[in-house]
């Protein structure tokens, strides 16, 4: 693989108040402990990059939430319009 398509773009360091919502998928069977730690610590360094944001998790989906559960993706969308 090319070398420049395994290196990632840097972290944005903070996105002030940009609305921000990350959605999780409450069934995980295919990681380790240790992964799922991993993954935990890197949705909770998501939601802390804007002062307004929120954490949703998607109970009853798996990986793909906007096939296991759309309505709660669309809500979250339409929600975005109210958020001052």
């Amino acid at each position: 693989m090319r070398q420049e398509l395994k290196s990632k773009p840097p972290a944005p360091k903070s996105l002030v108040d940009l609305p921000l919502i990350v959605i999780t998928a409450e069934k995980r069977n295919t990681q380790s402990n240790l992964e799922l730690m991993e993954l935990e610590k890197q949705q909770k360094e998501l939601v802390a990059l804007s002062r307004n944001s929120k954490h949703v998790i998607a109970h009853s989906s798996g990986h793909y939430i906007m096939y296991d559960v759309p309505e709660l993706i669309v809500n979250e969308i339409i929600a975005l319009n109210h958020w001052h």
